[in-house]
């Protein structure tokens, strides 16, 4: 497991008050983790003060699972590190 999709997972956790362990890279937000809407942007802009990244809304709204939002955090990273 990726540090960022363990510190990710810890956000989701918090923001829907339920165990880290139910938590996969294929858990979906909606369907699996119960997240609405207001969830969801909470963790979007949790997301962007923990890693430093900027998400658009156009782009959270075509992330689905736990681990596409991971990998779109860990390439957002990876393009900041090549950029600095």
């Amino acid at each position: 497991m990726s540090d960022v999709f363990v510190r990710f997972r810890q956000m989701v956790a918090a923001v829907r008050g339920i165990d880290e362990d139910r938590i996969t890279p294929e858990s979906r937000l909606v369907e699996d983790l119960e997240a609405d809407s207001i969830d969801i942007v909470e963790l979007m802009l949790d997301a962007e003060r923990e890693f430093g990244i900027n998400i658009e809304k156009q782009e959270a709204q075509s992330l689905r699972t736990v681990g596409e939002i991971v990998s779109f955090i860990e390439a957002r990273l990876a393009e900041q590190s090549t950029s600095s």
